[in-house]
């Protein structure tokens, strides 16, 4: 599989998420002895850092330079509220 398509990167993404999850469950479940909550606490942070890695797999769907709500629309607001 090659990684430099993103259509793998996210497959690969989505696919570390669902066995992450699957095993802070699990470990989460027999939370008794030393060893599961290492595993536990390991799989917790492997499931943080694949979600930042899944996020910037999409790019956003609008520029950063677009304002939500639109200036004008605000102003019209404001100045309603005056």
């Amino acid at each position: 599989m090659k990684l430099n398509k993103i259509s793998s990167q996210r497959r690969l993404a989505k696919n570390g998420l669902i066995i992450s999850l699957g095993i802070t469950t699990l470990s989460g479940l027999m939370m008794k002895g030393k060893s599961a909550r290492y595993l536990h606490y390991t799989a917790g942070a492997a499931l943080i850092g694949l979600t930042i890695w899944h996020h910037q797999l999409y790019p956003p769907t609008r520029p950063a330079s677009t304002q939500f709500p639109p200036k004008a629309v605000t102003q019209k607001i404001a100045d309603s509220l005056l």
